[in-house]
């Protein structure tokens, strides 16, 4: 009885949110760039297609990502990573809004990264390394493009998930790297998140690497299937998982303002 009751108070919200959806963006078709077989150096996408094949290197990003968009700094590439199970493919092109996120970083980064994967595992300190780079981009992509349009539904799920109108995020990181972190802050429909740690907070949030990926994997699961019950279901995880990793403010050590460099 009391389940019927509930399904019937939900519906409006269920019918609001469907009404309400946001459409993903078309895909563009996926072309993986041809073999490296020339003279002097490859591109970074091609030196990122033949390194990121590994079957635990695609494990690890299963679930992280759908499509990301990749911007390296100091040689303007621009190129999509798209996640296809067994695989990762790439395309040299880049549409923003067709992708999860965006990230940037330099092709030195690029070198370091690649030199995690030559042994066909990341380390922990290499799967640190990477959160630290995409954390940030990753949860303020998915907050700045909502699914949910409906303002109730939204009031519903941060109640039930307990989530604070500002939240600062760590990610722990293994002996010899310095904490990271970001502040994710909510004012009405629109969420902001910033690098670093900023404002006053009762509670901060501390992850380990492992946490960091349970969050975005469950995360975009969440706005793949985009239904209620899968909705209902994060609000009710995240809430279990803030409540096991908060800390008060004065145990959450200094988060360093942005993270690009620790890849």
């Amino acid at each position: 009885m009391r389940r019927r009751a509930l399904s019937l108070a939900l519906l409006p919200l269920w019918l609001a949110c469907s009404a309400g959806r946001t459409p993903e963006p078309e895909p563009y078709p996926i072309v993986p760039p041809q073999p490296f077989a020339g003279s002097g150096a490859p591109s970074s996408i091609q030196k990122w297609a033949a390194a990121m094949q590994p079957k635990p290197v695609v494990d690890f990003f299963a679930g992280l990502f759908g499509r990301v968009g990749v911007r390296v700094s100091d040689t303007g590439e621009a190129f999509t990573a798209v996640h296809a199970g067994n695989r990762i493919l790439f395309s040299d092109e880049l549409d923003e809004a067709a992708v999860d996120f965006t990230v940037s970083i330099d092709s030195a980064q690029v070198d370091r990264m690649l030199g995690y994967m030559k042994a066909g595992e990341l380390s922990e300190r290499a799967r640190f390394r990477i959160m630290a780079v995409i954390a940030t981009p990753a949860t303020r992509a998915l907050l700045a493009r909502p699914v949910i349009r409906s303002e109730r539904l939204r009031e519903l799920l941060y109640w039930i998930g307990d989530a604070d109108e500002r939240t600062q995020v760590v990610l722990i990181p293994p002996a010899g790297e310095a904490e990271v972190g970001h502040t994710i802050e909510r004012h009405g429909a629109v969420t902001t998140v910033t690098a670093g740690l900023h404002g006053t907070v009762e509670r901060v949030y501390r992850l380990s690497v492992d946490d960091a990926v349970e969050f975005q994997r469950r995360m975009i699961a969440a706005r793949s299937a985009d239904s209620l019950w899968t909705w209902l279901q994060f609000a009710r995880w995240y809430g279990e998982m803030t409540a096991r990793v908060a800390v008060p403010p004065s145990d959450a050590g200094v988060a360093v303002p942005g993270a690009t460099d620790r890849l």
